[in-house]
């Protein structure tokens, strides 16, 4: 079937980290360079993590002490992070690649009694950077995917940490963007 190749073999698209997509999307390498170039001077380099999963690009901003997101316990978003989102919108709309919006939080519970929960505010905080690269020029269509996940993911081990309140922005390759299954 494979002509005597395999899926790994140095000309397949699999090797070039195109996941078996075709080459209407960038390459990995050079989707981390721009968007670290042009988030270069909207925030810390500390709140900036890209990295590259079986999934794609991986872009997690996090809040820092004295330099949050969006306001505390809530989803309105900070002017650090409309800032973020107006410089990065461009390369999420040039690579056209599907993109993914995963909202965290930490472990620091709402009062007691409260209806509202980590789920809610990392759903809505996921919600209120999707309505801004929107308006920031990011077709809607390139939107597969907005999460929110709560305290359930956190990078560091102190589950309070600020650096476990962030969003996750994917640039997905075709093979992570699978169909939800009532449209198959």
């Amino acid at each position: 079937m494979l002509n005597g190749d395999t899926v790994y073999a140095t000309d397949s698209l699999a090797y070039n980290n195109h996941g078996g997509a075709s080459d209407k999307y960038k390459d990995e390498a050079d989707l981390v360079t721009e968007v670290s170039t042009a988030l270069q001077d909207a925030i810390n380099e500390e709140q900036l993590k890209v990295t590259l999963s079986d999934e794609g690009v991986v872009v997690d901003l996090m809040e820092a002490d004295g330099a949050p997101l969006f306001n505390s316990g809530e989803s309105v978003p900070s002017d650090l992070m409309r800032g973020v989102i107006e410089r990065i919108t461009p390369v999420l709309r040039d690579s056209g690649r599907p993109v993914k919006i995963v909202g965290h939080t930490d472990s620091v519970p709402f009062r007691a009694g409260s209806q509202f929960t980590n789920w809610e505010l990392s759903a809505e905080r996921a919600n209120a950077a999707r309505r801004m690269a929107v308006q920031y020029g990011l077709p809607y269509d390139l939107i597969s995917e907005v999460v929110g996940k709560a305290d359930k993911m956190p990078l560091v081990a102190d589950r309070k940490a600020p650096e476990n309140r962030r969003i996750s922005i994917i640039m997905q390759n075709a093979a992570s963007n699978v169909p939800p299954l009532e449209a198959r």
